[in-house]
């Protein structure tokens, strides 16, 4: 009766030990996992709220630094500043007139084109026809993509041609250029 009685209560030990493991993993751990779920979204907000506060204690300095960047790049942008096509056009007329003049070449033709808006922008190109030497077109080049505004340069076809000079009984050698440039004005100024 004693054995009886121990294995009784060995068995309603085993039995409350079950109920207790049961519990434990019905209540106690899914509940205890959503807490440490919750305490590392806590400590990850928390990283992230003093980060913020890093950046907003410099939002003054970055405000400022933005305006003298906008400030800078309205005074020294690339972009011609002109209103129309037209001007752009006239300005760019100019400046290929002046380096081919200035440096001793011919310009057989000069061809403005307006092309396609290109992302807020109108690319305005030009197609420039000349006789020159090889000096000279490096110049020419040179000052061109050396302009203070953008001036691109997009295709040179270079070839040579040999003239006879009949007066001087000598054969000069020439180049005959053919050079593609383009710029951008800003669309509103259409």
């Amino acid at each position: 009766m004693k054995t009886a009685k121990i294995a009784n209560k060995l068995f309603a030990l085993i039995i409350l030990l079950i109920i207790v493991k049961l519990f434990w993993s019905a209540l106690v751990v899914p509940y205890w996992n959503k807490f440490k779920d919750q305490q590392n979204q806590i400590n990850n907000k928390l990283i992230l709220f003093n980060n913020y506060e890093q950046v907003l204690s410099q939002a003054g300095k970055l405000e400022n630094l933005y305006s003298k960047l906008l400030e800078f790049n309205n005074h020294n942008s690339k972009i011609f500043d002109e209103d129309r096509a037209s001007i752009v056009a006239s300005k760019l007329q100019e400046i290929i007139n002046i380096l081919i003049v200035s440096n001793k070449s011919t310009q057989k033709s000069l061809q403005i084109i307006h092309l396609e808006d290109e992302n807020g922008f109108q690319r305005l190109g030009a197609k420039i026809q000349m006789t020159t030497d090889l000096t000279s077109i490096r110049n020419i080049i040179d000052g061109l993509e050396r302009y203070p505004k953008l001036i691109v340069v997009d295709m040179i076809d270079i070839q040579h041609q040999d003239e006879y000079n009949e007066k001087d009984g000598e054969t000069i050698s020439k180049l005959n250029v053919a050079i593609d440039i383009y710029t951008f004005i800003r669309s509103s100024s259409l």
